[in-house]
């Protein structure tokens, strides 16, 4: 069982660039993914929301996807405590940023019709927003454990090796 650190506050049926976001299907270690509709082309996505900020654990998605400097600004004079605590969350969200920059990266590069499409993806003040395929009968380790017949669950390493 996966514990959000992080769980963003969505209104059902609210919209942001285009994205009517429906209903939460989960919440990952450092997301929530959301089922939404584009309102231009009537398919159903699944959303990644990413917070950008660690500082707080929900954060309230905005409705404006903008960029706002003058919230970059608040946020560098309220942390004003520990150049050392500062420093280390400057680098945790660097490497954040990172991370999300690669996988971008990544899912943008690969077509295969075994793996659910990358649409796009978009920010607002608060949030990123990953816009993957929706794929409607849960995930591959919901699938693995609920069809398996290893007694603890899962597959064999054999199995594994053979698939991948």
């Amino acid at each position: 069982m996966v514990v959000s650190l992080y769980s963003v506050v969505m209104n059902p049926n609210q919209v942001i660039n285009d994205i009517k976001f429906l209903k939460k299907l989960g919440d990952g270690a450092f997301s929530s993914v959301w089922l939404a509709e584009h309102l231009i082309t009537k398919k159903n996505l699944a959303v990644k929301i990413i917070p950008k900020s660690n500082d707080d654990t929900t954060k309230t998605a905005d409705t404006n996807a903008t960029t706002n400097v003058s919230n970059e600004n608040q946020s560098n004079t309220q942390n004003q405590g520990n150049p050392q605590e500062t420093i280390s969350a400057a680098h945790k969200n660097a490497k954040a940023s990172c991370n999300l920059s690669t996988e971008l990266q990544i899912l943008s590069k690969i077509d295969h019709p075994l793996v659910c499409s990358f649409f796009g993806h978009f920010e607002d003040d608060n949030n990123f927003y990953v816009c993957m395929e929706n794929v409607p009968n849960g995930t591959l380790l919901n699938y693995i454990n609920d069809n398996s017949t290893e007694p603890e669950g899962g597959l064999k390493e054999t199995v594994c090796r053979r698939l991948f």
